[in-house]
């Protein structure tokens, strides 16, 4: 009984304060448009959770790098061209009481190549049940996904959102990186973990 009411008390999140500890994890909804664009029915679903209680809210899984393809219908961060709804999608979960965040996410060589998306990319190109063959990632790539992580998370931190979390999880590209299956690197971005400084 105690833990449950702790649960209702305002705490903190990192550096944040939170009305209480309750967080909605991050997870795919298929709600954005083709496009990336954040919709109404998004919106909608965020700010009727926000309205439930909970004292943080996680956006799952947006985009990083369009140019590379999408896993699923999600929303995009690459572009200032989606901060309209960006905004509005941080301020209806805000004013409904929580507190806003969203999952920054790079598929790698889960991404599906459709409408003409350059061949998905990974650590290494090892071939994968159900998917493309994936291009291993160049130095020069990396540092571009690298810095698509960092104007993604400016990006949504200029529309409004609370914070970020990488998506290091699943089968998606920073997994692959930090696992031996998938990662078979002898550069600075492989080998075994316990070695690197």
């Amino acid at each position: 009984m105690i833990a449950w009411k702790r649960l209702f008390e305002p705490g903190r999140i990192g550096g944040m304060r939170v009305k209480n500890r309750i967080i909605m994890p991050p997870m795919g909804t298929d709600y954005a448009s083709e496009d990336g664009y954040v919709t109404q029915r998004q919106i909608d679903y965020y700010a009727e959770r926000a309205k439930g209680g909970v004292g943080l809210i996680i956006v799952g899984a947006a985009c990083v790098q369009s140019s590379a393809g999408k896993a699923f219908q999600q929303i995009v961060v690459d572009d200032d061209k989606y901060l309209p709804g960006l905004s509005q999608l941080a301020e209806s979960i805000k004013k409904n009481g929580a507190r806003a965040a969203i999952q920054l996410h790079h598929a790698g060589n889960a991404t599906r190549i459709t409408k003409g998306l350059q061949q998905p990319v990974a650590p290494s190109s090892l071939p994968r049940r159900s998917y493309e063959l994936a291009h291993a990632l160049t130095l020069a790539e990396i540092k571009e996904i690298i810095s698509c992580f960092i104007e993604g998370a400016l990006r949504c931190r200029k529309a409004g959102f609370d914070a970020v979390e990488i998506h290091s999880a699943h089968h998606y590209l920073l997994a692959e990186f930090l696992s031996p299956a998938w990662n078979e690197r002898t550069d600075e971005y492989g080998g075994d973990i316990q070695t690197v400084s």
